[in-house]
């Protein structure tokens, strides 16, 4: 290819990434609100290097491991934390930019 054609074909590269860029920017920032009883849940998670079991995560809070359990599945539920099986456990981990 010569040149001109090269750089032709750039600039029509160029034209259609500034086309998706208006169209992302268009789009609506979600923001998800979580309730105060689920803060220290996620606080826990943050200290325990964004993952963990409710048994240490309740180790952390305070709380019993039932409550920490159903805070954990709301989150999970949310979209904040994925759900892994670890043998017999489940370790939660925050997903990254969730909150």
């Amino acid at each position: 290819m010569r040149d001109k054609e090269l750089r032709a074909i750039l600039q029509c590269v160029i034209e259609k990434l500034d086309i998706i860029i208006v169209k992302l920017n268009e789009i609506p920032q979600v923001s998800v609100q979580v309730s105060c009883a689920l803060l220290p849940t996620i606080n826990a998670l943050k200290m325990l290097n964004n993952s963990g079991t409710a048994s240490r995560i309740c180790q952390v809070t305070g709380r019993t491991r039932a409550t920490e359990s159903m805070r954990l599945n709301e989150l999970h539920r949310m979209g904040i934390v994925a759900k892994e099986r670890n043998g017999r456990n489940r370790v939660f981990i925050l997903k990254d930019g969730a909150v």
